[in-house]
């Protein structure tokens, strides 16, 4: 009986590990600084995440581009 769960998880985990592996190396072939593979005129959207300090004071702020 045991020998028959361990086939089954087996089944199940080879594909995991397979799709797993080959995720790690996509990632592992992407550029370290994602702003080097943008185009020139690259416009980030979303909700940004800005700075602004005034007189010693900094302030934290979100900006949202469509």
């Amino acid at each position: 009986m045991m020998g028959k769960h361990m086939h089954g998880l087996a089944r199940v985990l080879a594909p995991c590990l397979l799709i797993a592996a080959s995720l790690a190396q996509a990632f592992a072939s992407m550029p370290a600084n994602p702003h080097l593979s943008r185009p020139k005129n690259f416009q980030e959207t979303g909700f940004l995440n800005r700075t602004l300090e005034l007189k010693g004071t900094l302030y934290r702020f979100q900006v949202y581009l469509p």
